[in-house]
């Protein structure tokens, strides 16, 4: 198979939502274990529905990695509405199409989403990776992400428990 190398990285919208459930529900499919969403309930979310959980109002944005035209990868940042929280920000929802991981699909949606992150003068970034994920732990604590702790038994797929290491990255003191 000739796989077509990610051209692009942008801001997704509303135009993107029928691609972006797609590779989300793919994302399920292939790890439950690295998600806190239910492949059941998303499957069965609307349109509309779909882009108010995966769309976050600014700040927040998803962004995504095409290649050929086609939705291959996404990270999201979401923030908090709340006056005395809008410092700081959740990066969810990061996965990238298996075929699209040796090029550096990934630090390029996590890059993007930082520069981000910045121009919107937030200070604080968290993630949570499920404990064993090793590449994902190397590129954020690439990128300055630092644990923080562990989140014993955050996730139940079916009757197996995965721990989550949570990790944080100050902005304004990188």
């Amino acid at each position: 198979m000739n796989v077509q190398s990610v051209a692009s990285i942008r801001a997704l919208g509303p135009a993107d939502i029928s691609q972006l459930h797609s590779l989300r529900l793919e994302a399920l499919m292939r790890h439950p274990e690295a998600f806190g969403g239910d492949f059941a309930r998303e499957a069965q979310m609307t349109p509309d529905a779909f882009a108010r959980e995966f769309l976050p109002p600014t700040p927040g944005a998803m962004f995504g990695g095409f290649a050929a035209g086609q939705l291959v990868g996404m990270a999201g940042l979401s923030v908090p509405r709340s006056a005395n929280q809008r410092h700081k920000g959740r990066v969810f929802a990061v996965y990238v199409q298996p075929l699209y991981r040796s090029q550096r699909t990934a630090s390029r949606l996590v890059d993007a989403l930082l520069a981000h992150a910045r121009a919107s003068r937030l200070l604080t970034l968290t993630i949570s990776v499920t404990v064993g994920n090793a590449p994902a732990e190397r590129l954020y604590a690439t990128r300055g992400f630092r644990p923080i702790g562990t989140i014993h038994r955050s996730l139940m797929v079916g009757r197996q428990f995965f721990d989550e290491t949570m990790m944080q990255l100050e902005l304004d003191q990188a």
